[in-house]
């Protein structure tokens, strides 16, 4: 079975042509991104980082560890 992680992982966000031309890798990013807020309970008041999306493609780059009960 695959984690919500590996499934965000696995998404081709990078483009394959010049610019933002390539419609589904930049669809796939905000999806990522998304998910990834979601998966750290972004959305939770009480977090450092509540509302904003910085660190998070780091966060899976990394392997850091995401609390898939937020989604």
């Amino acid at each position: 079975m695959t984690t919500p992680q590996q499934a965000v992982k696995n998404l081709r966000t990078t483009p394959t042509k010049p610019g933002a031309e390539d419609i589904e890798a930049m669809n796939n990013r905000v999806l990522a991104l998304e998910w990834l807020y979601r998966l750290q309970g972004r959305k939770d008041a009480k977090k450092p980082l509540r509302s904003t999306y910085t660190g998070l493609w780091q966060s899976i780059q990394e392997g850091s560890t995401l609390k898939s009960d937020n989604v």
